[in-house]
C-alpha cells in the first residue's frame, strides 16, 4: 500500500507517464494527488497500492470509496513493464480490498473509448455502461468554448498541450 507522500508522488509520476503515453492529458495534479491522499487515505476514506520490480515502481492504484463501491481513481504504469502482469495485480489487490470492506461495487471508472482499455476491464468481468450527464449551459459561450478545447485536448496536439499548460514544477 502507498503508505506515504512519497509514494503518492511516485503514484502521480507513472500517471503521468501514462497519460503521455496515451497520449492524452490528466485533471489530477500533484496537489490533488497528495491532498487525496492527505485528506483520504489517512483517514480510511482511499487506498492506494503500488507495484515494484527490483524497488522500482512500475505500476500504481489509488481507490476513493464511497458507502457502496470502490472507485479505481488514478491509475498509471512505466511503458518499459508493461510485458509484466503490474495493473492486473494492482487491480486483483483493490478487488480483494473492496470485498474485505464489504463493498457492493467496484467501479473502473471512466476511459477514453479505446479497445485495449475496455478488453483490460472487462477480463476482470467489469461490463460497460453508457453515462448519462444532464446539464444546463448556464453560459453558452463559455460552455461551446468548453466543448471544443475539450474536444481538442483528448487529441495527440491537444494533450501534449494540455500537459504543457497544467504540469506540475
Amino acid at each position: 500500500p502507498i503508505d506515504c507522500r512519497e509514494g503518492a508522488e511516485q503514484l502521480f509520476g507513472l500517471n503521468q507517464e501514462t497519460i503521455k503515453r496515451r497520449k492524452t492529458f490528466s485533471s489530477f495534479n500533484l496537489r490533488t494527488v497528495a491532498g487525496i491522499y492527505e485528506n483520504f487515505v489517512t483517514s480510511g476514506k482511499a487506498k492506494g497500492w503500488l507495484a515494484l520490480k527490483e524497488g522500482l515502481p512500475i505500476a500504481g492504484l489509488l481507490n476513493v470509496y464511497s458507502s457502496e463501491t470502490s472507485h479505481a481513481l488514478i491509475g498509471g504504469s512505466r511503458g518499459e513493464y508493461l510485458e509484466l502482469p503490474a495493473n492486473d495485480l494492482l487491480l486483483h489487490e483493490a478487488i480483494k480490498d473492496a470485498i474485505q470492506k464489504g463493498k457492493r461495487y467496484f467501479d473502473f471508472m471512466c476511459a477514453l473509448p479505446q479497445p485495449s482499455i475496455k478488453s483490460f476491464k472487462e477480463k476482470f468481468g467489469a461490463r460497460e455502461y453508457p453515462a448519462c450527464l444532464y446539464e444546463k449551459d448556464l453560459d453558452p459561450v463559455r460552455a461551446g468554448l468548453w466543448k471544443v478545447l475539450w474536444k481538442f485536448a483528448h487529441t495527440p496536439l491537444g494533450g501534449a498541450l494540455a500537459r504543457k499548460i497544467f504540469s506540475s514544477p
